[in-house]
């Protein structure tokens, strides 16, 4: 992944403005907290594909060795990395709490925003529900009394071991189709986002992992934003990138503009002035 543009980040904790100017202090900030739950998002899909990866584990069936320990081992500390604790909150969690604070249920409209929201909550709960039940495999099933011999006692919890491994595969299933869900509530809300500058400039640095996950290209994604001209989003991106002096990186952005439409004005009218900023000053630009 390529290095990133440095973004303030808004601090949900901090302190909040009187309450008859919280409208004004949040509106202020609104496309910032967009970008981060979207990049929050992009997170908690990597995360998620690396769990997905190790459900073999969950598909063994219990044993008394320790053979299983390690894959659970993993799993428990991928899921950790996602949802982290309330004093540090993983991707997963802060993207809920954004959801929350972005698209409040209490106000009207937005259809796909509340639903994202409410997707991405399903997601946390669900994934808490997983984050139990490998708890309980990692640190039962090695010593159980499975691993004494045979007997009543070893049957019951032969039978509860293997209870909580389905309910893990289900719930680790369920959290996997709910993400699906709200990549593709995100996928048909990019249009509306089309005015946030920071949202083609997110797609553009993660522009891999955009291209994996919804399966088309960024000139795809583009043209649906900006009435198929995807030039646009290019275009898009190297303006946010020059309102914060990232001469170098807005130069590529607007360099592929004009790979896609050559007679892009504002590609070469931008392209032909950052050429000359940076032959001048480049080496005082370091970006």
């Amino acid at each position: 992944m390529a290095s990133q543009a440095t973004i303030p980040q808004p601090d949900l904790g901090a302190q909040q403005p009187a309450p008859g100017r919280r409208t004004d202090w949040f509106s202020n900030r609104r496309n910032l907290f967009i970008r981060q739950a979207m990049e929050e998002f992009l997170r908690t899909s990597r995360l998620l594909q690396d769990i997905l990866e190790r459900r073999a584990a969950l598909l063994q069936q219990p044993t008394a060795s320790d053979q299983d320990q390690p894959h659970l081992e993993k799993l428990w500390r991928l899921l950790t990395d996602l949802m982290g604790g309330e004093t540090m909150p993983g991707p997963l969690w802060r993207l809920k709490d954004l959801c929350h604070h972005i698209w409040p249920r209490e106000l009207p409209g937005e259809i796909q925003g509340r639903l994202f929201d409410w997707l991405t909550g399903s997601c946390f709960h669900e994934a808490m529900k997983l984050k139990e039940n490998i708890y309980l495999l990692r640190g039962y099933a090695g010593s159980s009394p499975t691993a004494a011999g045979d007997g009543w006692e070893a049957s019951a919890a032969q039978e509860m071991l293997e209870a909580v491994r389905r309910d893990a595969c289900r719930e680790l299933e369920r959290l996997s189709e709910t993400l699906g869900r709200a990549a593709l509530v995100l996928r048909r809300m990019l249009p509306t986002l089309a005015d946030n500058g920071l949202v083609p400039r997110l797609l553009l640095e993660e522009e891999a992992q955009v291209t994996e996950l919804w399966n088309e290209p960024l000139d795809s994604i583009w043209a649906d934003m900006y009435d198929d001209r995807p030039e646009t989003g290019f275009c898009a991106a190297g303006a946010s990138y020059l309102s914060g002096h990232w001469f170098h990186r807005a130069l590529a952005a607007y360099r592929r503009a004009l790979a896609v439409n050559p007679r892009c004005h504002e590609a070469i009218a931008r392209s032909s002035q950052l050429q000359r900023i940076v032959e001048e000053h480049g080496a005082l630009l370091g970006n």
